[in-house]
């Protein structure tokens, strides 16, 4: 038996929804792998930056000695560098924990748990 011209649309309708469908659970994951990526990336650069402010804070208290035996005056210089690199460091959290909030979203664990 032949389709009707209404049932061929309806055919045509669900078969277009289908790829419809199929288009955004392949736009899903690949946000997923984007996130995924940036979230290990996001991980990398502030352990990083940890290491770096360790760092730092261990060149400022050796300024700091030496300013205080008046051998050295880069107290400043050290002092600029700590704030720079507690900035970036905070920064990269900022971004990593936003980071994991959008993945947690997009896998449809709500907004801090919910």
């Amino acid at each position: 038996p032949e389709r009707t011209v209404k049932q061929q649309q309806l055919v045509l309708q669900q078969k277009q929804q289908r790829l419809t469908l199929q288009l955004q659970q392949q736009k899903l994951r690949e946000e997923l792998v984007s996130l995924r990526l940036s979230l290990d990336h996001l991980h990398q650069r502030y352990k990083l930056s940890q290491s770096r402010l360790l760092y730092l804070e261990a060149v400022l208290d050796d300024n700091r000695a030496r300013y205080e035996l008046e051998m050295s005056s880069q107290l400043g210089d050290s002092l600029i560098n700590l704030s720079k690199a507690q900035w970036q460091s905070r920064k990269t959290l900022y971004e990593l924990l936003l980071t994991q909030e959008k993945l947690r979203i997009l896998v449809g664990e709500g907004l801090c748990g919910e």
